[in-house]
């Protein structure tokens, strides 16, 4: 967990038996951003038109994003030697923040993943007025079918997860899952801690993405869940070392501005188009209302996400 700027803090799951989960990567993408979009600039960026601020904020996603890759073999996180530095130890979030202002430019890709767990995740969220509960349960497709006393069972261990790859050092991490769910809550209170929003991502290569942008956006731009999931996004591609925008004219202006490439979306590749998000969020004046959101696409089932 890490506490942002405005003291909503963020929590993510913890990492047990060697394997540590994608939830790291969101947190670290949403901490960045939330620093360098300075609400003292809340005025002038209210100020911007509709597609100025879209692609401010897009800028700001791509770079957190592809430095939340190649931060991640000198940190905590890379093999868990607990002798570094978390990927979200302060030191680490104002450095990248840092770097985003000054708009740094890797040149050439240093981290690599080209397998991924597909996860499916389910969220449950009860309130009244004596609990406030949520749960995030998520699904591996990597975990063996059947049951462990029929003659096919294979059980599997987390080292069967894939890694990433250190292309500079030739080196792997342990393994990391995809799953990248978060949660935000209201840290006024030690005691009483009250839970703002949990969003959680089905898919494989695009879960760290969808569940960072969909959470900064509900924050960043005021966009209700449902409006926030269906938005065009732009993620960076491990796999690939390469950007991907699903919005043409972002893509434009990106490399007009920026001289970025963001590539366009290809449509044969399933992973990358493998996106289902469910967001639930409750807004601070009015808590006893919980608004949520689902992924959900024409002539398709939203079967990869539920609540």
């Amino acid at each position: 967990m890490y506490l942002t700027p405005d003291n909503k803090e963020l929590m993510i799951p913890a990492a047990s038996g060697g394997m540590e989960t994608s939830s790291i990567l969101s947190a670290f993408i949403v901490a960045v951003v939330m620093r360098v979009w300075d609400p003292d600039k809340s005025k002038l960026l209210s100020l911007l038109s509709k597609e100025a601020l879209e692609y401010l904020f897009t800028v700001h996603v791509l770079k957190a994003q592809e430095l939340a890759y190649e931060r991640l073999p000198s940190s905590r996180e890379w093999l868990g030697d607990e002798t570094k530095d978390s990927l979200l130890s302060e030191s680490s979030l104002r450095s990248a923040a840092d770097k985003v202002r000054r708009n740094y430019r890797k040149r050439t890709q240093r981290v690599k993943k080209e397998q991924f767990d597909r996860v499916t995740s389910i969220v449950k969220w009860h309130r009244d007025r004596y609990r406030n509960t949520a749960i995030t349960f998520t699904m591996s497709t990597l975990e063996p079918f059947g049951m462990p006393w029929s003659s096919d069972y294979v059980p599997l261990d987390n080292s069967s997860f894939p890694r990433f790859q250190d292309l500079a050092t030739d080196t792997e991490s342990q393994p990391f899952t995809s799953a990248a769910d978060l949660m935000l809550v209201d840290a006024y209170s030690k005691n009483n801690k009250k839970l703002l929003m949990q969003v959680s991502a089905s898919g494989s290569v695009r879960t760290v993405e969808a569940v960072s942008t969909v959470m900064l956006r509900i924050l960043l731009l005021n966009e209700q869940p449902g409006e926030a999931i269906h938005r065009k996004a732009a993620f960076y591609d491990p796999r690939k070392g390469q950007f991907f925008c699903e919005n043409e004219q972002i893509r434009v202006m990106l490399r007009e501005k920026q001289k970025m490439l963001c590539n366009e979306m290809e449509k044969d590749d399933s992973m990358a188009n493998d996106r289902f998000v469910i967001a639930a969020s409750v807004r601070p004046s009015l808590r006893e209302y919980i608004r949520i959101g689902v992924t959900q696409r024409s002539d398709d089932w939203n079967y990869p996400v539920g609540y």
